[in-house]
């Protein structure tokens, strides 16, 4: 298993994410990324530290390139495809070095009724009266919950991560599985078509 580092420094724009055995080995591969992506006259130096696993248990696709043996730079190309490594000397990899910013948050509401409820909004409040409005439109009273957590985007993988796509383009609402398998978000007064025996929208 090797290991995932981060470079930073206030002369790059975006750390830099690297995949390696050890530090002494992602030093190196910075080196050579730096002089390759960096210009400018004056030596760019950077603090690179090693991701914990609490680190990449929020970035599970991220966690995955440890397992992959490779050493290299770290690329993000999409949702659903993840990272790849590259060379440090490529000079057009695909991808991104640095994460999209999510414009918004994904909390996790645990329910009575319903057990855990995702819900996507810009802030707390904003995702409570978004629980609150879908129960009075589904049961007809205030919604009921004992907790609530933020959920990383990065966490939603699998069959969630269509939902985590809709949360980058900035979408809000109440998270569901839909018919194919993968979750998506909903207004809170969403009701979906019925539907015939044969799968058909009546």
């Amino acid at each position: 298993m090797f290991n995932i580092y981060l470079a930073t420094s206030s002369f790059l724009p975006d750390p830099v994410t690297i995949v390696a055995e050890n530090h002494d080995e992602a030093a190196l591969l910075f080196t050579i990324w730096r002089s390759f992506h960096v210009n400018g006259n004056h030596v760019v130096s950077a603090e690179i530290t090693k991701l914990t696993e609490a680190d990449l248990a929020q970035t599970p696709q991220l966690a995955e390139l440890a397992y992959s043996m490779q050493s290299g730079i770290a690329r993000w190309v999409g949702h659903h495809a993840g990272w790849i490594v590259t060379a440090p000397e490529d000079l057009e990899p695909a991808g991104e070095i640095a994460l999209p910013e999510c414009p918004v948050t994904c909390f996790a509401f645990e329910t009575p009724d319903d057990g855990r409820m995702l819900v996507v909004a810009e802030t707390l409040e904003r995702a409570i009266a978004t629980l609150h409005l879908y129960s009075l439109d589904q049961n007809g009273w205030d919604a009921e919950y004992s907790s609530v957590k933020e959920v990383s985007p990065w966490a939603l993988i699998g069959p969630m991560v269509t939902l985590r796509e809709e949360m980058f383009e900035g979408k809000t609402g109440i998270a569901a599985e839909c018919e194919d398998s993968f979750w998506r978000l909903f207004a809170a007064d969403y009701t979906p078509p019925l539907r015939k025996r044969d799968g058909s929208v009546r």
